[in-house]
């Protein structure tokens, strides 16, 4: 990208880009809502599995933020079933 159409970062990587350069992009490659069905897959695979919902990880997260009426164990919980006595 040229200094002209790169200027700065904005939130979440946003940048300023020239005029119609986004709307160009997105007519070719429309985005369809995939970030938003793959998250629904992904909970419906964790709840249906727990196992699958690990804290700390993308699907872990996804049930947590989603239901907060489910258990989901502190640090020090994680840290003392280990076994090893920590």
């Amino acid at each position: 990208m040229t200094e002209t159409s790169h200027r700065k970062a904005g939130r979440y990587g946003q940048v300023d880009l020239p005029p119609g350069y986004a709307d160009q992009v997105h007519a070719r490659y429309p985005r369809l809502g995939g970030a938003r069905a793959l998250t629904e897959v992904i909970e419906a695979q964790a709840l249906a599995d727990p196992r699958k919902a690990v804290p700390g990880t993308l699907p872990g997260e996804i049930v947590h933020q989603r239901h907060p009426e489910l258990p989901y164990p502190t640090w020090d919980e994680i840290i003392n079933s280990g076994g090893w006595g920590d």
